[in-house]
């Protein structure tokens, strides 16, 4: 099944060995206080989660500390191992002026679902392919 599925491309940064909290650590911190779209990958079974999120220090502890998130997600990194998940980065967004929180969250979706629309859906994690609802 992995040989047809789609591979990430277009990513900006990258990070592997996410079972390091080292490695954790610097993903959090990197990313501390920016808005931005993001994608994990399976790499044993080529399986996709596409995220986006305004505070990714604290989704990024949910996903790999707290392990609180998707739950086909999480089944999956409990099954294959943390350590066989790659972390795309796959931009940071930057919103107009007088954008409130709302305003934000909205936006950041439309640009999560535009990500979500190039993969099938049955590469995807993600349980409702439309990131609005």
């Amino acid at each position: 099944m992995l040989a047809s599925f789609k591979l990430v491309y277009g990513y900006i940064a990258y990070y592997m060995h996410l079972d390091s909290p080292k490695v954790i650590r610097g993903l959090r911190y990197a990313y501390k206080r920016k808005a931005i779209v993001y994608i994990l990958r399976n790499t044993i079974t080529g399986m996709l989660y596409v995220g986006s999120t305004l505070s990714p220090s604290l989704r990024f502890h949910d996903h790999f500390i707290a392990r609180n998130t998707n739950s086909a997600l999480q089944e999956a990194m409990s099954h294959d191992g943390v350590s066989n998940f790659l972390a795309y980065i796959m931009e940071e967004v930057v919103f107009p002026r007088g954008f409130t929180f709302n305003d934000k969250v909205k936006h950041l979706r439309v640009i999560e679902q535009s990500y979500m629309d190039k993969y099938p859906v049955e590469q995807l994690y993600n349980s409702i392919r439309s990131s609005s609802k």
